[in-house]
């Protein structure tokens, strides 16, 4: 009997056991999962925090309970994985409650410990009332902890600050981004869309302090108190959200080999220089499709993605993960702001000769009563008129301009295979010429001059 095992049990790991028992259904398939529970969809929480959402278990996809009973899958819960033996293979772990120490032997391996959120040298930064928030348990502890707070401080203006922000905000709560970059979203969209989506965020009642880094987080009657390079910030509480780092050091120590970022390095098929050893999700790097390159970008799509094969491979399959485009989307009131592929700044970092063109569109005909603005940035190399990448901001639609080109992306379209693209039309959902035609065609015809 093949035992597999998997260290971690979210989006990657889940997936990566399901689909080792279904392709194994004889398989040995155990979980050992730091959490009381498994199976959440993480990306979820800003909208528990907004009331979209009734509660954090409402997240959770399948329980415990579920994996044994039904799948057959055995979750060994509160249990975190201490030490791998890639030559014994065996992993050792300790009940995070008991202090119970236990081993486990495995044929195969998974490793799926995900990332946490990185916590900056601040001082100060330890003290009651400042959080993180990237697992369940964080997400229940802020909740518990904010309820009847009025105002609050968000470090960060990256994924989680702004979803946050808009969470809080729509629940009352004063809001306060710092930012020590001079603009939101700083590794996602350019300086002028982020201009756009500045405008949106103090339209809703955001304060926004960019341009400054924080120094110290002092308590004063009650209040926190975020000291920056420009002055000081006051809020009942401060969430931290400056990005993540990879959970790589029980595999660093075991041998296992890391990539970019710090992230545990994997081939296309998602193992490790370990052949029975797997890696995927948000500890593992992935290939970018367009540089051919590692690439560290820890989300939910790529978790699932990479699960799913290292869990069909550790039962016997040999498939093979193309990579990823880097796609992202986010949401800041009624602004969905996405990218995918290269920005101009890391095309030319990768030796491309980039031309860029931006346009603001509509996405519904001229005359329909709804048609709302969405502005698109295209990225195109100059020498091999292949498309490298695309900004979009808009109030809707964002997420089909993204995925449109995440495809081009992948195979290798050029900017013409864009202009010429057959885009279905109907009033109500885009007008007769597609914005990213519009944006497609003035591209090239900039390559001509």
């Amino acid at each position: 009997m093949n035992k597999i095992l998997v260290i971690g049990g979210v989006a990657a790991g889940t997936t990566a056991a399901s689909q080792a028992k279904k392709t194994d259904p004889s398989a040995d398939v155990k979980i050992i999962q730091l959490e009381n529970v498994v199976s959440y969809g993480a990306c979820g929480m800003p909208y528990v925090f907004e009331g979209i959402v009734e509660k954090f278990e409402n997240l959770i996809v399948r329980s415990i309970k579920e994996f044994d009973e039904k799948y057959g899958i055995k979750i060994i819960q509160n249990t975190e994985a201490i030490k791998i033996n890639p030559y014994k293979k065996i992993v050792d772990a300790k009940n995070i409650l008991t202090g119970k120490e236990s081993s486990f032997i495995y044929d195969k391996l998974i490793i799926a410990t995900g990332a946490r959120a990185v916590k900056p040298p601040i001082k100060g930064i330890d003290g009651k009332n400042i959080f993180l928030l990237r697992t369940f348990s964080d997400g229940l502890k802020l909740k518990q902890d904010i309820e009847n707070k009025k105002s609050c401080v968000l470090i960060g203006a990256g994924l989680v600050g702004l979803e946050m922000a808009e969470a809080f905000k729509k629940k009352g709560l004063a809001v306060t981004i710092v930012e020590m970059t001079d603009r939101i979203l700083p590794k996602m969209i350019n300086e002028k869309f982020a201009k756009i989506i500045n405008q949106h965020l103090v339209e809703n009642g955001i304060v926004l302090k960019l341009g400054e880094k924080v120094q110290e987080i002092a308590d004063f009657k009650g209040k926190k108190i975020v000291l920056t390079n420009n002055g000081k910030i006051s809020g009942d509480f401060v969430l931290v959200g400056v990005g993540v780092r990879p959970n790589s050091e029980i595999a660093q120590a075991a041998g296992i080999k890391l990539g970019v970022s710090g992230a545990i390095r994997v081939d296309q098929h998602l193992r490790t220089n370990f052949k029975d050893i797997f890696a995927a999700g948000d500890c593992a790097v992935a290939i970018n499709y367009i540089t051919g390159k590692e690439y560290y970008l820890p989300l939910g799509t790529t978790a699932n993605k990479q699960g799913r094969i290292a869990g069909q491979n550790s039962a016997g399959k040999n498939y093979m993960f193309r990579g990823i485009a880097g796609s992202a989307i986010t949401k800041a009131f009624e602004l969905y702001i996405g990218k995918t592929g290269l920005s101009v700044e890391e095309a030319i970092r990768e030796g491309f000769d980039p031309v860029e063109k931006e346009i603001e569109g509509v996405t519904r005909a001229s005359y329909h009563p709804e048609k709302k603005p969405i502005w698109i940035n295209l990225i195109v190399d100059k020498r091999s008129r292949r498309v490298l990448g695309v900004q979009v901001v808009g109030s809707e639609f964002v997420k089909a301009k993204i995925d449109e080109i995440a495809l081009a992306l992948l195979l290798e379209a050029k900017i013409e295979d864009i202009v010429d693209f057959d885009w279905c039309y109907v009033p109500p959902t885009s007008p007769v010429w597609d914005p990213l035609g519009i944006a497609a065609l003035q591209t090239s015809k900039t390559l001509y001059r």
